[in-house]
């Protein structure tokens, strides 16, 4: 409830990237291979104590996969368990003997433990939110640390606490200048979208942003943001190449914005990436704006490719079929026909297409009498009725003329 308070493009945020959101938010969510959760959240809880250390880059939303899944014999998980480790022991120890240091230790380590992915998983895998209320612990370790530097090297404190109020003041500029990124919504996710650049989701709400609220008022540098905008989408493809809604969000969506032109170099991008989808319009409308922009031998392979991965989609058959008869291909669309026949046997397209073939040989006869058996088989296509009308009577055959009328009138009983 609070983030759609906040912000109601997460609404949109959500809706658009669908099933696969759950997974660039939460990926531990979807595994049960317990080596990667607890590698995950170990390494998740040395990275926080890195950001205690050096909080530097800092970003709204870390997610998939600015933090990698990693097991837990991976090389990131094994130093991060022998660390947190290594600390807790130290810490019990010191806390035996009411030491700050060990109290410090300890409270900074359970408050961050609850946000650590072992125990449930959060979103994002980790977020500096989440280390707010360790930080007391921190403090209380850094200053212990401090300390003790002074009271055993007493000759060097000028040096220690000149260097330690240096560090301060660094990361105190930091932190204002950090503010600045958080003017707006949209210098935000700019600046971290640059910073975090295999953040999935950092690249999916600036697009969104971009596409909800910019371009709705954006007269100066337009293009500018458009092309930001279909840069942002990829960006999200190109890190989870798995999200098949957004991949499909990119090239259907890009298309209110941007002329054929562009949106067709969109789909050659998406289909030499491997990341074509299983729904019908995509193969559809890539292959469509080839032939639109008068190239009927780049739409053939991409049909082919349509009809691999869905070999009941008679529309597929339908469109190679066409574009091979424009381009005189008679072996290559005979050979469809043969397999269009086992496939549809029922069906008038390949009795339409064989009369084609006969056209393309010099065979009017056999080719009228090819179409006469796809009327047969499908009277409710007026195309063919009219064609097969017209040459009939262009050829004086009466005869010819009542059959076809009679076929269709009894099609028509029939179905009332």
């Amino acid at each position: 409830f609070m983030v759609l308070y906040l912000d109601p493009d997460a609404v949109l945020w959500m809706e658009t990237a669908m099933d696969e959101y759950l997974f660039i938010e939460h990926p531990l969510m979807h595994t049960d291979d317990k080596s990667v959760i607890f590698g995950t959240g170990f390494y998740g809880l040395s990275y926080y104590l890195r950001l205690f250390v050096f909080p530097y880059p800092l970003g709204f939303y870390y997610g998939f996969d600015q933090i990698s899944l990693v097991r837990l014999t991976d090389f990131q998980a094994v130093v991060s368990v022998l660390l947190i480790l290594g600390l807790s022991i130290f810490g019990l120890r010191r806390l035996k003997r009411r030491s700050m240091l060990g109290l410090g230790i300890l409270i900074m380590l359970i408050c961050l433990s609850i946000f650590s992915n072992l125990v449930v998983q959060v979103s994002g895998i980790i977020a500096e939110r989440f280390a707010y209320s360790s930080s007391l612990g921190y403090c209380i370790t850094a200053g212990c640390g401090i300390q003790f530097l002074v009271n055993r090297v007493s000759k060097l404190k000028p040096l220690i606490l000149g260097f330690s109020f240096l560090v301060m003041a660094v990361l105190a500029y930091g932190s204002i200048d950090r503010n600045a990124d958080w003017k707006s919504y949209l210098s935000l996710a700019e600046h971290d979208a640059g910073t975090f650049k295999n953040s999935a989701v950092t690249h999916l709400y600036l697009a969104v942003h971009i596409q909800n609220k910019v371009l709705d008022t954006a007269i100066v540098n337009r293009e500018k943001w458009i092309d930001q905008l279909i840069h942002e989408y990829q960006e999200v493809v190109r890190i989870h190449p798995d999200s098949k809604t957004t991949c499909r969000f990119v090239v259907l969506e890009t298309n209110k914005f941007t002329g054929s032109d562009s949106l067709l170099n969109t789909y050659k991008i998406l289909f030499e990436a491997g990341l074509q989808q299983d729904q019908p319009n995509d193969y559809l409308m890539y292959s469509d704006l080839l032939v639109a922009n008068q190239n009927r031998e780049g739409a053939i392979p991409i049909l082919n490719s349509w009809i691999e991965r869905k070999p009941e989609e008679k529309l597929a058959y339908q469109k190679a079929a066409e574009n091979l008869l424009s381009l005189n291909k008679k072996d290559a669309l005979e050979t469809l026909v043969d397999t269009m026949e086992i496939v549809f046997p029922e069906s008038d397209l390949p009795l339409i297409y064989r009369g084609n073939l006969a056209m393309m040989a010099g065979q009017p006869g056999l080719a009228l009498r090819w179409f006469e058996k796809a009327l047969k088989q499908n009277p409710d296509n007026s195309e063919l009725y009219e064609f097969l009308f017209s040459q009939y009577i262009e050829l004086r055959m009466p005869e010819k003329t009542a059959e076809l009328k009679a076929l269709v009138e009894t099609a028509k009983t029939e179905d009332q």
